[in-house]
């Protein structure tokens, strides 16, 4: 991924900058039968908090965001995997209508 596709230039992959973070979100997603390069996940570190970005749909048009605590605790653990879902499901959702639009004569 190059930063111009990364859109901020301090945005690095999700995999570098919180490994574990990287992990939960592979776990929940291949739930969602979702691998990994359907997605493009990136991260800030900041002070005491990773600022993490997906990027998914269509040439990644779509993205959403979260901060968690560098060191994730239960809540922020729980709630991290509530975020993962959520997007996962739209995630699938906008694969499938790409899908059907690329299929369509």
């Amino acid at each position: 991924m190059s930063s111009k596709q990364l859109g901020n230039r301090n945005e690095k992959p999700l995999r570098v900058v919180a490994p574990d973070i990287y992990t939960i979100m592979r776990e929940i997603f291949s739930e969602y039968n979702i691998h990994p390069y359907d997605v493009q996940a990136t991260a800030v570190r900041m002070k005491d908090k990773v600022d993490v970005r997906l990027y998914f749909a269509d040439a990644f048009s779509q993205s959403v965001a979260i901060q968690v605590k560098r060191n994730i605790e239960e809540s922020s653990a729980v709630e991290l995997r509530q975020f993962f879902r959520r997007t996962a499901e739209n995630c699938k959702k906008q694969l499938i209508a790409d899908y059907y639009k690329m299929m369509k004569p």
